[in-house]
């Protein structure tokens, strides 16, 4: 039997399942796109937080300090070795020097067990800090030629020590007792008597037979060591801003030891290696660094070697 359709029947009802399925379809459409949305809201969020701490750990790490260079001339008469030196960009507490990079240094045993080191600066003379021959009179032994420490090597002796008297540790000048002979191992460092070397903010490299280790005061490393430091402002070693005699250095962790002091702060000037400071004796590693500058002390310095400054 067949019905009339209704007026209102069976077609009203159709269309509001219809109606009610779209809307179930776009709540889901729009809970899912909101889900998604937070979803990479909350990825982003979380990588732009995790970038953001390894940019901060990669920035705390030291930033590598630009080392001096130059040009060598293979005729000048100081600060030109026959290896180049290469100290590491990313020094921290030091590195062994390459064999005949320096061969101005120099190391200096006494008496009394003590070490220092030092620098050539003529055929005769050699510095070192003062407070390394004071109250040691002739009883000084000056190594040369070699990286190594060789306590038991012959060195040569000296026949006078002059030494400044200054109210802290300055500069010493040792007269050896013979002549010694230039070559690849053995060279000059070139002074300079420029008031203005070296500068705050000026890279220049330190070396020395110091201890490796604060545990081990007394025992000097056993090759030379070198680390590239800056210069600082005086008051970072409590150093008076008129005081043009001494100067402050350092860089991260770099510390001078007892068996630093005498050795060279080297800066590159008028393309030639310069001994521009002296590091100071200390009874312990020393962090900053003070130095002594040598231009101050250009007359003393000619009057007893005759040097010519650069």
């Amino acid at each position: 039997m067949q019905y009339s359709a209704p007026a209102f029947g069976g077609a009203a009802s159709a269309g509001a399942a219809t109606a009610s399925t779209t809307k179930i379809i776009v709540i889901v459409v729009i809970v899912s796109v909101v889900s998604i949305a937070v979803f990479l809201g909350v990825v982003a969020i979380a990588l732009g937080v995790g970038l953001g701490v390894g940019l901060r750990k990669s920035s705390s790490a030291p930033t590598p300090l630009s080392i001096p260079s130059l040009t060598c001339d293979p005729t000048a008469t100081c600060g030109c070795p026959s290896v180049t030196p290469a100290p590491s960009t990313r020094i921290i507490n030091g590195n062994t020097a390459t064999a005949n990079s320096w061969p101005w240094m120099v190391y200096l045993t006494f008496l009394n067990g003590k070490v220092c080191s030092g620098f050539i600066i003529s055929q005769r003379h050699v510095i070192t800090a003062s407070s390394c021959v004071k109250n040691n009179g002739l009883n000084i032994t000056v190594y040369i030629g070699s990286i190594a420490y060789q306590s038991a090597a012959g060195g040569l002796n000296i026949t006078s020590a002059n030494y400044t008297t200054d109210n802290f540790d300055s500069i010493a000048i040792i007269t050896l007792g013979t002549n010694i002979t230039y070559g690849t191992s053995v060279k000059p460092c070139c002074l300079s008597s420029d008031l203005t070397e070296p500068y705050v903010g000026e890279h220049g490299i330190i070396a020395g037979w110091g201890e490796t280790q604060t545990t081990t005061l007394g025992s000097p490393a056993m090759t030379l060591q070198q680390a590239v430091v800056s210069v600082n402002p005086q008051s970072t070693c409590s150093l008076s801003t008129t005081d043009t005699n001494e100067f402050c250095g350092s860089y991260n962790s770099i510390n001078a030891c007892p068996a630093d002091a005498g050795g060279p702060f080297m800066t590159v000037y008028n393309n030639a290696w310069t001994c521009t400071g002296i590091i100071t004796g200390q009874s312990s590693c020393q962090n900053p660094i003070k130095f002594t500058r040598i231009a101050p002390y250009a007359a003393f310095i000619r009057n007893v070697t005759s040097v010519i400054f650069l």
